[in-house]
């Protein structure tokens, strides 16, 4: 039997069970697991069984799938996500319940369904997949990547709630980014009020690129309120407090685990994948690429409207079901390095 065909029979068992796997992230999104909570921090490492026993897991569990006798002789692929997620709550502005996974035209609404609960499963599927079904596997620069890229100025706007860009487009995922996430202390309540707050706390972060490092734009930022505030003249006082930052990330595209996932696009949906990069921080990969010096890759489920970090955050339910597929394909790539 042909690879393709043993593959093809691993899509045909994540196809058949797809109400399964629904059924598990709608209870693993059940899990209030806010890492930002300390009351929920309980839940956090909660985890149950399929005959409903409860562990306490602990912050970092390591698994591992047995093979053969040959094992040793075999390549070993770390799989890393991670099941906390950000803070939720109705009043938000969610327009259903964040900690209840909701179905509504072909999207799976929850907290941590796109980010990273859904993601983490659909590995677990993968897997599991694998397991289920025997098989017999018979083995037999830069600048152009943009030639090929699939980009709309207009979906990109969508996503990212502008009304127009000013620059070319490219340059957009080489730059940093800075974003308002909260100012408390301020009047906010119904009808206008001339309430001047005793003290006001802003909150913002930066999406910093290579070139750059957490302590150059510390106190970049740091130098540029104090002296726009003095400017100011006002005998009040201010503090920027900088809190924990986290360098830059970037991986050889070039690398074979790459080639092998852009292989396993092109099996699941029939294009050829877009290397973009990607704002959002995630530390551990840098810190994974450099304890083990090799090479970390990130193979995306979800897509850029998901709304990761936001109210009513989504995962398609065909994004969830072909990204295990994805999953599935990329192990099978990887197994012919």
């Amino acid at each position: 039997m042909s690879a393709n065909a043993d593959l093809q029979r691993i899509f045909s068992r994540i196809d058949a069970n797809q109400s399964r796997y629904i059924d598990r992230l709608r209870d693993a999104v059940a899990v209030r697991s806010v890492s930002a909570w300390p009351d929920h921090r309980g839940e956090v490492v909660r985890m149950k069984l399929t005959d409903g026993t409860k562990l306490q897991l602990p912050p970092c569990l390591l698994a591992d799938l047995p093979s053969n006798a040959n094992s040793d002789k075999k390549k070993t692929l770390l799989i890393y996500g991670h099941l906390d997620v950000q803070p939720a709550a109705k009043e938000d502005g969610w327009d259903t319940e964040p900690f209840e996974l909701t179905e509504r035209n072909g999207n799976l609404y929850g907290r941590g369904s796109s980010d990273d609960k859904g993601p983490v499963l659909g590995w677990l599927n993968a897997v599991e997949a694998y397991k289920e079904v025997r098989f017999l596997v018979i083995a037999p620069e830069e600048e152009a990547l943009y030639d090929k890229m699939d980009f709309s100025v207009d979906e990109f706007k969508a996503d990212n709630g502008l009304h127009g860009l000013l620059h070319a487009s490219k340059h957009r995922w080489r730059f940093p980014s800075l974003s308002v996430h909260g100012i408390e202390g301020a009047f906010y309540g119904e009808g206008a009020k001339t309430v001047i707050p005793r003290r006001v706390i802003g909150k913002f972060s930066i999406r910093i690129v290579p070139n750059q490092t957490p302590d150059e734009v510390n106190a970049k930022v740091v130098a540029y309120c104090e002296r726009l505030f003095r400017e100011r003249g006002s005998p009040n006082q201010c503090r920027i407090i900088p809190q924990h930052g986290g360098r830059h990330w970037f991986s050889d595209f070039q690398h074979p685990h790459f080639q092998a996932a852009a292989k396993a696009t092109k099996t699941v949906y029939g294009v050829e994948p877009d290397m973009t990069r990607e704002g959002g921080s995630i530390p551990v990969t840098l810190s994974l690429q450099e304890s083990t010096g090799k090479n970390v890759l990130l193979l995306p489920m979800g897509q850029a409207d998901d709304g990761a970090h936001s109210q009513n955050e989504k995962l398609s339910k065909r994004n969830y079901i072909q990204g295990t597929k994805l999953m599935a394909a990329y192990l099978h790539e990887v197994g012919q390095i």
